[in-house]
């Protein structure tokens, strides 16, 4: 089984027979960003998968796995967080061109969505988790101020593309901070 963890290397992992997971490549440091992607095997036994930032990865040379290859089809699984799944083949790209607009009671986010995806945003105060806040098909979304009065917040979006009931989601926007008063 190939499967990717969520760590700062974005390394991709091996495991089969029961065996302890052996890390099968790990990218160079100006590539190395947190990974939450399902690895797809090509037609030639070619490994493909994604860290959070969009780049790509494919791994050929089967020589270099510890043991020698497995036999067999490979299984492909994903470091998905809890709750979410994952959908076919299918990409769905980040919400591009974000704008934040502030004003003394509400925030406006608008961006560009290239495909029919839908987009989440997701907001969070200092030292606390992040939640989802809206999931919304338009491309503009205003929320009001006063909850948050005298704190940091911080929002980000992604996409998300409901497909055979999975979902696939997109690589996460830049964080973007307020200070509301």
């Amino acid at each position: 089984m190939y499967f990717t963890a969520n760590t700062p290397e974005s390394a991709l992992y091996v495991s089969y027979g029961g065996n302890e997971p052996i890390k099968l490549f790990t990218p160079d440091k100006s590539d190395r960003q947190y990974c939450l992607s399902r690895v797809v095997a090509g037609p030639d036994g070619t490994l493909y998968y994604s860290n959070d930032s969009g780049t790509l990865f494919a791994i050929g040379d089967k020589s270099d796995i510890p043991g020698g290859a497995p036999s067999g089809t490979p299984s492909v699984s994903s470091g998905e967080e809890p709750g979410s799944t994952t959908g076919s083949d299918v990409t769905v790209k980040k919400p591009s061109k974000v704008k934040y607009k502030k004003s003394n009671k509400k925030i406006t986010v608008s961006w560009k969505q290239n495909s029919s995806a839908k987009t989440v945003i997701y907001i969070k105060q200092k030292n606390k988790k992040w939640k989802r806040l809206v999931t919304t098909s338009k491309k503009k979304y205003s929320f009001k101020t006063k909850k948050y009065a005298g704190k940091t917040i911080y929002l980000r979006l992604r996409s998300v593309l409901k497909e055979n009931g999975k979902s696939t989601y997109s690589a996460y926007t830049k964080v973007k901070k307020f200070v509301l008063n």
